[in-house]
């Protein structure tokens, strides 16, 4: 009998040494569907052209997995899983792109930011109105004062900042136009939600709130700055996707729309939304 007793521990203690018996997994494919974003293929719709991936990603926490059902598309949120588009790879990383604004209606200049960072008083216009316009020299610093506030909670190896002009001419192909192609939904995703009607330009969706475009960094002169905006109506069709530009005057606004970087290492790849 304490012969029997003695071989039942022993088998006990073995199984629990080396963890026959359990029910647990860790092969390497679940532990990273577990805790790391996804990215998908983009549809086969004209709408994605120019996009690799899509993915799904909380740039708050990069270690939590997030799916096509997670996602919160909304305009202005600024946490959570949301929804980005790649454009752009190297060997170890993606640049992509938010699909909503996580800031509607900014400046991109304002006289007290202007100042603050050396400029001179005399060189800011100032109508009869008591409307002020900076010139672009000190580049976009209330748009990006307002981007470090809207990620301030962000994991900081993303880098957070805004679109370029230079970055638009290349997807659009560097044919020097401003819009984009005449069958522009085909670049659907790059002013997606940039207005409450943008469907009828060739977004991919409409704005839930007010929403007019968003801001890049770039200028096209000493007084106006590059945007990107949802189209317009011409004489035989809609235009969609334009690269516009505004005066740097206080009372104009557009959205911000952060573009990071996200190390592929850091993804799982899936072939389709789970």
């Amino acid at each position: 009998m304490k012969k029997t007793k003695y071989l039942s521990l022993i088998m006990i203690l073995t199984l629990i040494i080396t963890g026959c018996g359990t029910s647990s997994k860790t092969n390497d494919k679940e532990t990273n569907n577990d805790n790391k974003p996804i990215a998908v293929n983009p549809p086969l719709d004209p709408g994605y052209t120019g996009v690799k991936k899509i993915v799904y990603l909380d740039p708050t926490n990069l270690n939590k997995k997030c799916t096509e059902s997670d996602v919160k598309s909304d305009d202005e949120i600024k946490s959570g899983c949301m929804k980005w588009y790649a454009y752009k790879e190297d060997d170890n990383s993606y640049t992509m792109i938010l699909d909503h604004n996580t800031t509607n209606l900014a400046n991109w200049i304002l006289e007290e930011d202007y100042l603050e960072a050396g400029g001179l008083k005399e060189d800011i216009t100032t109508y009869p109105d008591g409307r002020t316009a900076p010139p672009t020299d000190k580049g976009a610093l209330t748009a990006e004062k307002v981007l470090k506030e809207d990620t301030i909670y962000w994991d900081k190896s993303l880098n957070a900042r805004l679109f370029t002009s230079e970055e638009f001419m290349e997807i659009a192909g560097n044919n020097g136009r401003r819009c984009l192609d005449s069958d522009s939904s085909k670049y659907g995703w790059l002013y997606d939600r940039t207005s409450k009607e943008c469907k009828k330009f060739g977004c991919l969706n409409s704005a839930t709130g007010n929403a007019d475009g968003y801001w890049t960094s770039s200028y096209s002169d000493s007084s106006n700055i590059y945007y990107i905006g949802d189209g317009y109506e011409g004489d035989d069709h809609n235009y969609g996707g334009c690269l516009s530009n505004w005066g740097t005057v206080s009372d104009v606004k557009e959205g911000i729309r952060p573009v990071i970087t996200v190390q592929k290492d850091s993804l799982t790849f899936v072939e389709t939304n789970e």
